[in-house]
């Protein structure tokens, strides 16, 4: 699917909340733009993210760049040059009945001519700060310099695979599903019912209606649909501009739909790759059983921000543990007794994997067994919604 990458005006740039800070170099400071539709600091961006392709951003992230985002951006200035940049967006996340505000922060980067100074961690920061200010509990980015993130506080969490598929693996799964009508490409009049079956994953977030039409404009992004009766059942999104080569990172809808769109896929590349949240939803049983080759990952670089919101919105109010912040890590606490964690440790076990022996040997089977049927929450944020 060729398309026109999505286009935005550009409008002039303000400046707001400048952030001296002390241990940065002698006129450099740290502020917030906004009406950041300026082509100067886009084209900045683009030179150092996208070979100097221009627009190449703006187009594989229309809603964080657009004309109306609610995105905020912190930029390292000296003088009237831009050196140093970080962007966050907070979204709602739905998980069953659970909803977690989530700040996602992205399109960290820094002037090669200024790099080893700590401007892309002051704007980092910066952006956490703004988070926190704003009552986010969490926060995620993709990268993988752990290392670096780890300094600020970013610890890798949640769980995602990814299953590599070939056309033999694809059929041999379908044989066990009805087939659908037709696989074709996106319509305009899909997109309407696309987001109803996005809302229907087990994890989601929210998006404006008319999003996914903007998403999927961004270069090298192809669909295909799955219909019955002529109506769509399930869809497929494979690439966002330079993210995502080859690797399915979005669809939604019945497993044999997404099946045959997947089948497509394969069918035209030879090979495809596809992402699945925490969830074990199907067809990824259908594709494991077939022989697919599947490649663990964790999901996100995750920090706390408000370990009692955080907590509230995973397990509830309700439950008479509650989670906070201690000097190293996290604290948590229930009549009588309290013991500290790692927030290492506290995201692993909340978003995906088993208590810490010291943990499960404190709280007992029972306590952990009815934390567990709300835990692990499944966070996760699909390729479209990653900055």
């Amino acid at each position: 699917m060729n398309q026109t990458p999505y286009k935005t005006p550009i409008q002039p740039v303000r400046e707001v909340d400048v952030t001296p800070a002390a241990s940065l170099p002698d006129g450099v400071e740290i502020c917030r733009l906004e009406d950041v539709q300026n082509s100067r600091l886009i084209d900045w961006l683009d030179s150092g993210l996208r070979n100097g392709r221009k627009g190449a951003l703006l187009s594989e992230h229309p809603i964080v760049l657009g004309t109306d985002s609610a995105a905020r951006h912190f930029v390292a200035k000296a003088g009237s040059r831009f050196i140093a940049h970080a962007v966050s967006v907070c979204v709602r996340q739905h998980a069953g009945d659970s909803t977690l505000d989530l700040g996602m922060i992205g399109l960290v980067y820094t002037d090669p001519e200024f790099r080893r100074l700590g401007l892309a961690s002051a704007c980092v920061e910066a952006c956490v700060e703004d988070l926190e200010q704003r009552g986010v509990p969490l926060a995620a980015l993709w990268s993988d310099r752990h290392d670096f993130y780890r300094r600020l506080g970013f610890e890798r969490t949640g769980r995602e695979n990814h299953y590599v598929l070939t056309p033999s693996v694809c059929a041999q799964a379908l044989g066990g599903f009805s087939p659908v009508d037709e696989v074709s490409p996106v319509l305009p009049r899909d997109l309407e019912p696309l987001e109803a079956l996005y809302r229907c994953k087990p994890t989601w977030v929210e998006r404006a209606p008319g999003d996914l039409g903007q998403l999927i404009q961004a270069p090298g992004c192809d669909v295909w649909v799955a219909r019955r009766d002529g109506e769509p059942t399930a869809y497929a999104a494979m690439g966002r501009g330079d993210d995502f080569p080859g690797v399915v990172h979005e669809w939604a809808g019945e497993p044999a739909g997404v099946l045959a769109c997947l089948a497509r896929f394969a069918e035209e590349r030879g090979s495809i790759g596809w992402l699945v949240g925490p969830t074990d939803e199907n067809p990824a049983a259908a594709l494991r059983q077939a022989g697919a080759a599947i490649h663990p990952g964790c999901f996100a670089l995750v920090r706390v921000l408000d370990a009692d919101a955080l907590w509230n919105a995973c397990v509830g109010c309700d439950e008479p543990l509650r989670l906070t912040r201690g000097k190293r890590g996290m604290v948590l606490t229930w009549p009588g007794r309290r013991i500290e964690l790692r927030s290492s440790e506290v995201l692993g076990w909340m978003f995906g994997g088993p208590p810490d022996a010291a943990l499960a040997a404190a709280l007992g089977d029972a306590t952990l067994a009815r934390i567990g049927e709300t835990l692990p929450w499944p966070l996760y944020v699909w390729g479209f919604d990653s900055v």
